[in-house]
């Protein structure tokens, strides 16, 4: 196997490390519009695992009972109006 270490803690220690070398490195334009093209509509439609899948009501049952009495915190004016001004940019 190449690149991979056959024991799991050197195999974290080898993720931790690259990890940590691109930390902080900023992708030009460019890149990230490689990065954005390669990756649009990778998970959408067909291509979604859950696809053509329903839930069952017991599993609709436990998403709500999950979600019960908990709360959202309230939004920032300042992040709403930066979220609208990026919407209005596509």
């Amino acid at each position: 196997m190449k690149g991979k270490c056959q024991n799991p803690e050197k195999e974290q220690e080898r993720i931790r490390k690259i990890r940590e070398s691109k930390l902080g490195k900023l992708r030009s334009e460019e890149t990230k519009q490689r990065i954005r093209e390669s990756v649009t509509g990778l998970f959408a439609g067909k291509n979604h695992p859950n696809y053509g899948k329903h839930l069952s009501e017991e599993t609709k049952q436990k998403i709500a009972e999950s979600k019960l009495g908990k709360t959202r915190p309230p939004r920032d004016p300042e992040w709403c109006r930066k979220i609208s001004e990026s919407h209005k940019k596509r």
